[in-house]
């Protein structure tokens, strides 16, 4: 009993050792993972979590700002990056953990950018999830609606000329 209480003391003064460590942006001798007390310490990253560790909610994030920087400006080709960078984000936090919140970015960026079919299931399925989220019903609405528009006809060829003025 008193040497596994000796090594649970020993075991918790070495963890929090490494913490203060990085905290304090000194790298304890001792750390089995000095990598991460470098990483603590340079850029103001959160002691203790892996910043190039990509996750849902930080995928998601990255989507949301795009599409709002995309809403944003009026440069039609500039817009049109904002948004394709948006749908590769929302794909990438769908990729790492399905959530609402990511099919409805990804649903309205669809919309946005003229994918109809891609639109109408993200936004149905963000709709499954959420059934009274009025975005959710909007979105799913309005890709429905694209859906069962006709195509726009293409530009129409001016009339042949018969050659006499």
């Amino acid at each position: 009993m008193r040497r596994s209480v000796a090594a649970v003391t020993l075991l918790l003064g070495m963890t929090l050792g490494v913490r203060a460590g990085a905290q304090s942006g000194v790298v304890p001798e001792n750390n089995p993972n000095p990598g991460r007390a470098a990483l603590s310490r340079v850029g103001g990253a959160t002691p203790g979590r892996d910043s190039t560790v990509d996750t849902s909610p930080r995928a998601y994030s990255r989507g949301a700002r795009e599409l709002r920087q995309a809403r944003r400006t009026q440069d039609p080709a500039e817009r049109r990056q904002h948004l394709s960078a948006a749908m590769s984000h929302f794909k990438r936090s769908l990729a790492l953990e399905r959530n609402a919140d990511a099919l409805l970015g990804l649903g309205e960026t669809a919309l946005e950018l003229g994918e109809n079919q891609e639109a109408m299931q993200a936004c149905q399925e963000a709709l499954d999830w959420w059934s009274a989220r009025k975005r959710a019903k909007v979105c799913f609405d309005q890709a429905v609606a694209a859906l069962k528009r006709p195509a726009a006809p293409p530009a129409s060829a001016p009339p042949p000329t018969t050659g006499r003025r």
